[in-house]
């Protein structure tokens, strides 16, 4: 099922997928490109997250708490990974109660909900695939429409002290701002014009309205000024070609984004059938093919691929939740390049392909 925005709102959207008791992804994108992802199971959300979101929200929600050091561990030395997995092993090892857990992903889903409820250019597309496991929590997504519908509509009274929730804070005078700034959880050295609204309303785990509201006596007094928005980042362009083959839609558009951002030229597909035709079409100078899907794998895609002298040695990275002691000579068979770990990190692909693409095939980041 796919559709614009322009024929349909977010809100309809959402109380069809409700009524109709659906289960899988749901994609929104707007002409930017920007993506956000929310996940369904029987007509009720189980998270929700965007390609900008991906390495930050959940090091936010745990941001000076002894958490971190656990959430560290448990991706590996990077909060990079998909969030959903490390929050998650955050759970499975101890380090937080569920009820904490289920508490964080109400404010991510809300968080999106937030940005999406008010779109009406752009377009979606919602695959119906198996649902995210383990199952944290699930929320009425029309329930969580309606309390959000009502903070949008406080939050356009704000303008045109808030406008938008990327806005920076920096403190202007001291006194008794401490203070005020205590009353509301939020450590002055927060506000150092480089933190968003978004953020502070993370480390605080208030509502992004209830702080603006909190915080806009303060603003008007000028004892906090607000600054503009951060710059997009700008790519690079002429940069290498990279296919990504996984079965689930979010890792395409995160890895899209992820790449898209450092100037690589990506596509990315779900469905394996299709991703020979796209190889030869777009003829990539790297392919990360999902050894997990059932049919036809990131391994036999491999091996099939090897068949063509113009993909004989093309780099070729199988990404595998399963890697084993016999990986390394799967690997071998079908000549692929590398194995990545699921969840990788955005840190994990850079390295990759600085690893196995040459300056020759105009690849390689070099930082």
């Amino acid at each position: 099922m796919h559709g614009n925005l322009r024929e349909t709102d977010v809100g309809s959207l959402f109380r069809m997928l409700s009524l109709e008791q659906r289960t899988g992804e749901l994609l929104i994108e707007i002409l930017t490109g920007r993506f956000w992802f929310v996940f369904w199971e029987d007509g009720r959300i189980l998270y929700a997250t965007s390609t900008e979101g991906q390495g930050n929200r959940l090091r936010d929600y745990l941001h000076g708490t002894s958490l971190l050091r656990a959430l560290e561990k448990a991706t590996g030395g990077s909060g990079e990974a998909l969030e959903y997995n490390s929050l998650w092993a955050v759970v499975r090892n101890g380090h937080l109660p569920p009820l904490d857990a289920q508490n964080i992903l109400r404010h991510m889903v809300a968080e999106v909900l937030f940005d999406v409820l008010p779109l009406y250019e752009g377009r979606f597309a919602f695959e119906s695939q198996r649902s995210l496991a383990p199952r944290l929590t699930a929320f009425d997504p029309l329930a969580l429409c309606w309390e959000v519908l009502a903070d949008l509509q406080q939050w356009k009274r704000l303008y045109p002290v808030f406008r938008n929730p990327e806005q920076r804070l920096i403190r202007r005078t001291d006194g008794a701002l401490g203070e005020d700034l205590a009353a509301l959880r939020i450590d002055p050295a927060w506000l150092d014009g480089k933190t968003s609204l978004r953020r502070l309303s993370r480390y605080s785990q208030r509502t992004l309205l209830s702080l603006a509201i909190a915080l806009q006596p303060l603003v008007a007094a000028q004892s906090v000024a607000i600054l503009s928005e951060t710059p997009s980042h700008r790519p690079r362009q002429n940069k290498a070609t990279v296919v990504c083959v996984d079965g689930s839609l979010t890792v395409c558009r995160t890895v899209e984004y992820w790449l898209g951002r450092h100037g690589y030229q990506v596509a990315a597909v779900t469905d394996p059938t299709r991703a020979l035709g796209l190889v030869f079409q777009v003829q990539p100078q790297l392919i990360v093919g999902d050894g997990d899907l059932s049919g036809l794998d990131g391994y036999q895609l491999c091996a099939m691929l090897r068949q063509a002298a113009q993909f004989a040695q093309i780099p070729f990275v199988i990404s595998t939740q399963q890697e084993t002691a016999d990986t390394p000579q799967r690997l071998r068979t079908v000549g692929a390049t590398a194995a990545l770990r699921k969840p990788f990190a955005e840190s994990d692909l850079l390295a990759m392909l600085d690893r196995h693409l040459l300056p020759t095939n105009g690849g390689g980041i070099r930082r």
